[in-house]
């Protein structure tokens, strides 16, 4: 840097968006009044657990589900060729036993997904077993396949 020139400082707003997770968006068909609560993504409703192993326990943390959520909103959402009105289900570790969680154990971040979309009568459901990466957020499913 020379004597005459000004360093410029980092803008710091610009610093705290990319510190941000990125937020799954959702069309507008797809977000409604529930009563006094307003559903942004159908995957609000889903049950995480009951884990019997303190890894899972753990691991199940705001960051797990924000990725998980933007993950199927992106991925399966678009699949699904109902607008659903109601959605429930649940996520639950494949091998849940602490002799499953080492430290080198390929099975921990396995996961079994359970969900069904509701329109009326019409229902669309979806059992898939999902492996999470916790290093980079990412999900994927455990066989290469559509969700739907």
């Amino acid at each position: 840097m020379y004597d005459g020139e000004m360093q410029r400082k980092p803008n710091n707003r610009m610093q705290n968006r990319l510190r941000k997770p990125r937020q799954a968006r959702l069309p507008k068909r797809l977000m409604r009044n529930v009563g006094f609560k307003i559903m942004t993504t159908p995957f609000d409703s889903i049950a995480y657990g009951p884990f019997k192993a303190a890894y899972h326990r753990e691991r199940v943390d705001a960051d797990f589900k924000a990725h998980l959520v933007s993950y199927l909103t992106e991925e399966l959402l678009p699949q699904v060729t109902i607008t659903p009105e109601d959605a429930s289900g649940s996520v639950q570790a494949v091998f849940d036993d602490d002799k499953n969680c080492g430290p080198h154990s390929a099975v921990k971040h396995m996961y079994k997904l359970s969900f069904t979309f509701r329109r009326g009568r019409e229902t669309e459901e979806i059992e898939d077993e999902l492996v999470y990466d916790p290093a980079t957020g990412d999900w994927r499913p455990r066989w290469p396949h559509p969700l739907m």
